[in-house]
């Protein structure tokens, strides 16, 4: 088992080699942790209305095949239907050119979401229409 950060974090990583697959497990010893990333999560997130793509991820084996746009496009056309601007954070930078593909723009390049972890980058796409 390893710290998937390394800082203090409130989940830890292990890889099963049977299933060879890598699983997020939570650590009950920091909950007060993940509280303080709940808090900052929701200080630097935008108040208007709007849709929040919190978690997108296509296995290694399968990306660069379309799968993330098949998995993104519905919720992006959903928020369109709606007339609403959709936002994420990511803390991979390499991510932020795949997100502006989709007309996310980057609005924070610094947002502390976990108490003295790596800083993300905030990322704002508005409705089309």
């Amino acid at each position: 088992m390893r710290s998937c950060a390394p800082h203090p974090a409130p989940w830890w990583w292990y890889h099963d080699q049977a299933k060879r697959d890598d699983h997020r497990i939570a650590d009950p010893t920091r909950f007060s942790t993940f509280l303080r990333y709940g808090a900052n999560a929701e200080r630097a997130h935008p108040t208007d209305r709007h849709w929040y793509l919190v978690v997108a991820g296509v296995r290694p084996e399968v990306q660069r095949q379309g799968m993330g746009s098949r998995l993104i496009k519905p919720e992006l056309d959903a928020a369109d239907r709606d007339g609403l601007p959709v936002y994420l954070e990511t803390a991979d930078r390499r991510n932020i050119a795949y997100c502006e593909r989709f007309g996310f723009s980057v609005v924070d390049n610094d947002v502390e979401l976990v108490p003295g972890g790596p800083t993300h980058v905030a990322m704002r796409r508005p409705p089309r229409t």
